[in-house]
């Protein structure tokens, strides 16, 4: 982690820390895509986070949703067939139960990386 102390300026407050934070958190929730988005600008316009911070921020929700589509898809691969259920696989259902489990982990990848970011730019808007 830097110590260095970074200079005053646009994006650099405490304030502007909070509120990218809780946008990038429950942004996607609020308003999907849109508040996600919006979230993201914030964090790119901030200085307070390194390039690689932001990064992570960005993709690490996308890596939550796409690891939890891929887990999801093969342990209903390896599961054996239920009893009494039909042997031919509704692939809407799937498809709709795979949506949700990735959704639900892009959320929370969004609010672990927001509880991340805070913690980062309240120490350093803290060390000046």
């Amino acid at each position: 982690m830097s110590t260095a102390v970074a200079p005053s300026g646009y994006g650099r407050g405490p304030g502007h820390v909070a509120v990218t934070a809780v946008v990038v958190g429950i942004g996607g929730a609020l308003l999907p895509l849109v508040g996600w988005v919006v979230g993201l600008a914030l964090l790119w316009t901030a200085r307070t986070w390194t390039r690689r911070e932001r990064w992570i921020a960005t993709l690490a929700p996308i890596a939550a949703g796409v690891v939890g589509i891929v887990v999801w898809t093969l342990v209903e691969a390896a599961l054996p067939a239920r009893a009494g259920a039909s042997p031919t696989p509704e692939p809407l259902l799937d498809g709709v139960a795979t949506a949700w489990i990735a959704w639900i982990l892009v959320l929370v990848g969004q609010a672990a990386v927001a509880v991340w970011l805070l913690v980062l730019g309240m120490r350093r808007t803290r060390s000046r």
